[in-house]
């Protein structure tokens, strides 16, 4: 069974909108007015963080109102595209707008980069955006910085306009969203097998999984490791998460061993290549053949007249790579790529060589 290939593309993701679960106050030197009601900024529900004290004058400011824990867990390696952040506010006096507004670090800390806005609030309750899919705030992100429950947002207020009426800065509820991008999976094949059925081959396989996927190309080689095309399937499936199974039946394989393997190839051409499998004809024919374990593959030996003792292993350039007793013929693990080898089994004088393709 072959499992997972590597990936071929990126696709963008999203975490949110999250609501944050704690929020605290942190002092802006020379403000006039701080936070209170803080229990009241997880939820949208009209019950509001509003000041302790108006901004009497033009230009005055608040403390920061800073929310954390917001409980992401982006994946680990994928690229931090994007944040935004939606804060609920109002002023019914209309005298309020933004002082600062900026991101606050994994451990706390208060960042330098402001996305402030110099419109006033409006007044009544509505959302205003910070951010976007694309704005990480002026700098690059980790994962792990995001998903830290420290991880948070920081807004000052300030009063615009002069006059005898109050500021009315009032907050309901503050949320986060978070877009980061991935490589993903052309597809996930769940298996490629082959069966010897009335001497066809028939070649089953499936996907959980297919994006991009043009289609799928079959290979077939002999023993000499020289794959050559045989089929072209199409994708059955537009970009779904959904079970696709397919089928091929090669109605004139090669005699004796026949090697089959699968290339998939997406919309922009890229093309991945799987491991092999293989048919041995001869095995129904009954003849008497020596099966080796090779890398956890069974490779099939021409017929034998004698009992083997010892095993050989050569490179095509004549080098003898490993030798190996007849107990170990079950098992061989063989440190070397894909290519032809040439095989030597004996025993006292009598020897058998053939050349093997190891995938």
């Amino acid at each position: 069974m072959v499992l997972l290939s590597s990936a071929h593309c990126y696709a963008q993701f999203s975490q949110g909108p999250f609501s944050s679960s704690n929020a605290y106050v942190s002092i802006v030197g020379g403000s006039l007015a701080s936070w209170q009601n803080l229990d009241s900024i997880y939820v949208s529900d009209n019950a509001r963080v509003s000041l302790t004290a108006n901004l009497s004058t033009n230009g005055s400011y608040s403390n920061f109102l800073v929310v954390d824990g917001f409980n992401f867990s982006i994946p680990l390696g994928v690229n931090i595209d994007g944040i935004q952040v939606d804060v609920e506010r109002s002023d019914g006096n209309g005298l309020s707008k933004d002082n600062i507004v900026r991101m606050v670090g994994a451990s706390g800390n208060i960042l330098t980069a402001d996305r402030a806005k110099a419109a006033a609030w409006t007044a009544t309750d509505t959302y205003l955006s910070y951010g976007s899919s694309s704005d990480t705030w002026g700098r690059t992100w980790v994962p792990y910085e995001i998903n830290d429950p420290d991880y948070g947002f920081a807004l000052s207020v300030q009063r615009t306009g002069g006059g005898a009426q109050v500021t009315l800065s009032q907050i309901d509820h503050i949320r986060m969203t978070v877009w980061y991008s991935a490589f993903v999976l052309p597809i996930e094949l769940l298996y490629f097998n082959a069966d010897l059925i009335d001497e066809r081959v028939l070649l089953k396989w499936a996907t959980a999984t297919e994006t991009n996927n043009s289609h799928f190309i079959i290979e077939r080689a002999s023993e000499d490791g020289v794959f050559s095309e045989i089929e072209t399937i199409a994708s059955g499936v537009d970009d779904k998460n959904r079970e696709t199974a397919y089928g091929y039946l090669d109605k004139m394989p090669l005699d004796g061993v026949s090697y089959y393997r699968l290339k998939q190839v997406d919309l922009n051409g890229q093309q991945e290549t799987f491991e092999s499998v293989y048919i041995d004809r001869r095995t129904k024919d009954g003849a008497n053949n020596t099966a080796l374990n090779i890398n956890g593959m069974l490779i099939p030996f021409d017929d034998l007249t004698f009992k083997p003792s010892d095993l050989e292993i050569y490179g095509m350039d004549g080098a003898l790579i490993h030798r190996y007793g007849v107990t170990d013929f079950n098992s061989i693990n063989l440190n070397v790529q894909s290519g032809v080898y040439l095989v030597r089994m004996y025993n006292g004088m009598e020897h058998a060589s053939q050349k093997v393709f190891i995938p």
